[in-house]
């Protein structure tokens, strides 16, 4: 009867063991992501312009800023523009209403994405945004950004009051 009992209780002991089951599960998602068209760019605080070593030479100087952009793929475009304020105080050079002669005058030039003003231009106008860069159609930047550089020159007129001067440029970036 011990041997019966036994036995019994072996297989009662194996009905109550859980079975090992390998069981995988395995699903998936797709991640998403909407990438627009940015611009962003770093400046430097002042620029100052210097003379030459001779008497009246002009005033010159270099902004040479950092930017990152990218443009939409299809139709995309952009530019770094600037808008200035007119010298401070009264007395020497002016944006607005002085002499042609007496312009201040810009150029500029990029290791990176986009087209330069690589011809002088005359800035005469307080109100005009005056194109430093454009970009077209799926311009990107490099992740580090892009370096580029506006070189100015002033003339040097003996009109101009002894003192110092400052006017105020606003860069602005877009991308499309």
């Amino acid at each position: 009867m011990k041997q019966i009992t036994l036995i019994v209780m072996a297989a009662f002991a194996l009905a109550l063991t859980p079975v090992a089951s390998a069981a995988n599960d395995t699903k998936s998602i797709t991640i998403q992501v909407s990438i627009a068209a940015e611009a962003s760019i770093v400046l430097p605080g002042t620029t100052s312009l210097t003379a030459g070593a001779t008497a009246f030479s002009d005033f010159t100087g270099s902004t040479t800023f950092t930017y990152k952009v990218r443009t939409s793929k299809t139709g995309g475009s952009g530019a770094v523009t600037f808008q200035i304020a007119e010298f401070s105080p009264s007395g020497g050079p002016r944006i607005a209403g002085g002499p042609a002669a007496d312009n201040l005058k810009y150029s500029s030039s990029t290791t990176g994405v986009g087209s330069a003003q690589s011809t002088a231009q005359s800035v005469n106008s307080t109100t005009t945004n005056y194109t430093v860069l454009s970009f077209a159609a799926d311009a990107k930047s490099s992740g580090s950004g892009d370096t580029a550089t506006v070189n100015w020159t002033l003339p040097n007129d003996p009109q101009y009051s002894t003192g110092n001067y400052s006017a105020t440029a606003t860069f602005t970036i877009s991308a499309l």
